[in-house]
Formats: structure tokens, C-alpha cells, sequence
């Protein structure tokens, strides 16, 4: 039973990932073997960006954040009473290159929160 559970589950899972070019053959003993292969015509998307100085490496994001800054206090959106704290702070992201170490400039965005002070009477 074990070996018929374990089989169906194999065949299964093959099934949900051949498209992506793996074979499976069923052998006489009714085990399982897959094999990997490779078509000139597959495209690999990569999951970083390629350095652009070194085209070895990959840019690898850091990110510095500034202190939360609180704004002034407006009316709570969330209960009847009280009031809602805005805070924003900056962050700066700059890539570098994991190989060759070339950096790009580093750009700057702003976060925001609201930290809720709301209450029921």
C-alpha cells in the first residue's frame, strides 16, 4: 500500500511540473525515474539584474531607512473618538554589483504609516 501511495504521489507530482521539461519513465520495478533536459529554444528569465559594467555579477539591492517622523495629529478614521498619528521616513536603495562591486546612484522613496490612538466612549 505504502509503495502504491508513494508511486501515485511521484506520478503526480510529475505531472504538475513536465511542462517545464522534465520526463518521467516508468521502468519495469515501478519506480520512477525523471530526466532533465535542456531546447535552445527555452528562455531563462533571470531573478536578478545582470551587471551592466562587469556582466558577471548580479546588482544586489541595499536599503538604509531614515528615523519614522511624526506628523501632526488628525481625527482617528477607525473609531468615533481619539486621533490617528501619520508618520513618513526615507529610504535609500542602492544596488551593487556582488562581483565586481560598481554601484549604481542611489535613488530615494518616502514610507508612511498611521499609528491609530481611536477609541470607544
Amino acid at each position: 500500500m505504502k509503495k502504491l501511495l508513494l508511486s501515485l504521489s511521484l506520478v503526480l507530482g510529475l505531472f504538475a511540473v513536465a511542462p517545464i521539461g522534465i520526463h518521467a519513465e516508468e521502468c519495469h520495478d515501478h519506480e520512477v525515474y525523471v530526466s532533465v533536459y535542456g531546447e535552445e529554444e527555452t528562455v531563462i528569465t533571470p531573478r536578478a539584474q545582470i551587471c551592466l559594467d562587469c556582466g558577471k555579477g548580479t546588482l544586489v539591492a541595499k536599503k538604509t531607512y531614515g528615523q519614522w517622523i511624526a506628523e501632526d495629529d488628525i481625527k482617528c478614521t477607525h473609531y468615533p473618538h481619539g486621533t490617528d498619528t501619520p508618520y513618513h521616513r526615507s529610504v535609500t536603495t542602492t544596488y551593487k554589483c556582488n562581483y565586481c562591486g560598481k554601484g549604481t546612484n542611489p535613488s530615494l522613496t518616502t514610507e508612511r504609516k498611521i499609528e491609530c490612538h481611536g477609541y470607544y466612549a
